[in-house]
């Protein structure tokens, strides 16, 4: 999954001399003119999970890759998994060709096979290489297969493995390049190519090293396997060396590429090679070309987004403050978004890694993205502030008292695009539920009722309707601490108990029950009420359902709410945006 092409241009001569001419006399990443279509980060499938443990960081929800693709949608700013090259145009070229140039077609593959296989000499091979690169390149349905089933690929990694002439190298070295962009990157793999091509990034000619590079980037993004296959082929030294000592701004960018290529994907690559990757995408950060800068924020998402550990190895970089001025920047989206996603990755992790995020000041910044234009950025920033508003007591505060971000979090809640207000929903359903009563009744006073109320109304999305009718709960037994009814009252007011009624009919079990349970428990007959109050047990209630803290530390269980029944907050749910 994950294809995307990248195309690559090139004008050159075909005569044989000509090509050992312009080789020689020009530095070939000159004659090469290349654009990336880069895929939607906005439009990724994510699987985020509610994090469970007896600690302040309950119910903060993670990012996790999937293996649906949805790359090949309409968007462009993220890191593309693929690239391809391409000549301008087959036919203009052939018309500028002279006419003792000796052309050929798909059908003379077999006779060109067998002059690579046993060339007469090395114009020839080069002839023959150069004569199926360029079929490779068309710019309109390029032979790969026809290529493969003529049985280019052993004889063409042979070359690379014996062949000492740079243009002979970089043309082979161009042409399984193409192969392995396409869907057969399989084939070039099994014929050996990563062993054949690593040793090429330590070539003394740079060109070589950016095609060397450029072919393991598609290799690597093929799949977790070959990814791996990379790495354990010993390719990260060499890699970070091009990065210290880049031979062009285009070699950069494409070992750049190909180092986050090998952050990606699930299961996660081997930490330890994570973090020796980690200093050079700090170090690009530092005055890079913008989409080599790019590149590097994704490559910094993609390593922070796991458990603690992983986090802890990206923030010991000391980037955490950078990344939030770069936010703050009013930087172009293609920017906002990589930077924004390893932000929030931050602060899915311990409470001190949150802590970190928020004296950097991000929730100043979150003020601001909130009314960002782009809609996967208000979601993605609604998205960090739930997490936030998961941590202790303080950061709830920090939260609520940010005037310009709770204020549009409560809006959104009730009336933004359906996947910004989910997260909102989390957002206040995190404060309610985790918070202490104070906090909880002044959210009841910012309408976060008429919110639930809300999702309860369109009960399509089983996860949401039963964070929203939790976060309900909890403000009900709220009522029944304080001895007061006013958040029954305004539950009342707004639907909410008819709507809890219907949805004891939902084809799910796990919100019938729940609506059946809240039901019970505080609109049943009066003797049932006095029944099924619950016990004081000092500053906490009892129901007659078996305990389980949801949202908050044992530290903070005097200020808590405690339900019975099983809780949404440890379901993994899939966002897609």
């Amino acid at each position: 999954s994950n294809d995307v092409q990248h195309n690559r241009f090139i004008h050159s001569t075909i005569t044989i001399a000509s090509v050992i001419i312009t080789y020689n006399k020009s530095n070939s990443t000159s004659k090469h003119q290349r654009t990336i279509n880069m895929t939607n980060p906005t439009e990724q499938s994510r699987l985020e999970t509610h994090k469970k443990t007896a600690s302040e960081e309950d119910g903060r929800r993670r990012r996790q890759e999937t293996s649906l693709s949805i790359r090949k949608q309409k968007k462009h700013e993220q890191l593309a998994k693929k690239r391809n090259m391409h000549v301008v145009d087959t036919e203009k070229n052939n018309e500028e060709k002279p006419d003792t140039e000796p052309t050929y077609e798909v059908s003379d593959l077999p006779e060109l096979v067998k002059m690579i296989t046993n060339p007469s000499c090395e114009e020839e091979l080069l002839g023959a290489v150069h004569a199926i690169r360029s079929m490779l390149s068309s710019a309109n349905n390029p032979p790969v297969q026809k290529v493969i089933l003529a049985g280019a690929v052993d004889p063409l990694v042979q070359v690379l493995l014996k062949s000492d002439t740079d243009c002979i190298v970089f043309e082979t070295a161009w042409a399984l390049t193409n192969i392995a962009s396409s869907q057969w990157t399989s084939v070039v793999v099994n014929a050996g190519i990563v062993p054949a091509i690593v040793p090429l990034l330590l070539s003394g000619n740079g060109d070589i090293r950016d095609q060397a590079a450029w072919c393991l980037g598609n290799i690597a993004g093929d799949c977790p396997a070959y990814r791996d296959m990379v790495i354990e082929s010993n390719a990260i030294i060499p890699l970070l060396r091009n990065v210290e000592q880049p031979h062009s701004k285009e070699l950069l960018g494409n070992v750049t590429w190909t180092l986050s290529n090998l952050c990606r994907g699930t299961p996660k690559p081997p930490q330890a090679a994570v973090k020796e990757m980690l200093p050079a995408f700090k170090y690009i950060l530092n005055g890079a070309p913008e989409d080599v800068f790019i590149d590097a924020l994704w490559a910094l998402s993609y390593c922070s987004d796991g458990p603690d550990d992983r986090i802890a190895d990206v923030m010991e970089l000391d980037i955490h403050k950078q990344l939030v001025d770069i936010l703050n920047s009013g930087a172009k989206s293609k920017i906002l978004i990589p930077a924004l996603r390893t932000v929030g990755n931050f602060v899915t992790g311990t409470t001190e890694q949150t802590q970190m995020v928020v004296d950097a000041g991000i929730l100043e910044v979150c003020g601001k993205l909130l009314y960002h234009p782009r809609q996967c950025i208000r979601k993605e920033t609604c998205w960090l502030v739930s997490n936030v508003a998961a941590g202790t007591t303080a950061q709830i505060n920090k939260v609520i008292h940010k005037r310009s971000v709770l204020q549009n979090i409560v809006e959104s809640s009730k009336s933004a695009e359906w996947l910004v207000r989910k997260e909102a929903i989390f957002a206040i359903a995190n404060i309610v539920s985790g918070g202490t009563p104070d906090q909880a009744r002044f959210m009841v006073d910012r309408g976060v009722i008429e919110a639930f109320c809300g999702i309860l109304h369109m009960s399509g999305d089983t996860l949401i309707t039963i964070t929203a009718m939790e976060a309900i709960e909890c403000l009900l037994k709220l009522d029944v601490q304080m001895g007061t009814s006013d958040n029954i009252l305004l539950l009342e007011e707004h639907g909410g108990l008819s709507l809890l009624d219907e949805l004891q009919l939902h084809q799910e079990e796990v919100v019938y029950k729940t609506a059946q349970r809240i039901l019970d428990n505080y609109f049943g007959e009066e003797d049932e009420v006095e029944n099924l109050a619950p016990a004081d047990q000092g500053d906490q209630f009892e129901f007659g359902l078996p305990a389980k803290q949801l949202f908050t530390s044992p530290k903070h269980s005097k200020q808590s709410f405690e339900f019975g029944g099983t809780s949404s907050m440890n379901s993994p749910r899939t966002m897609r945006f």
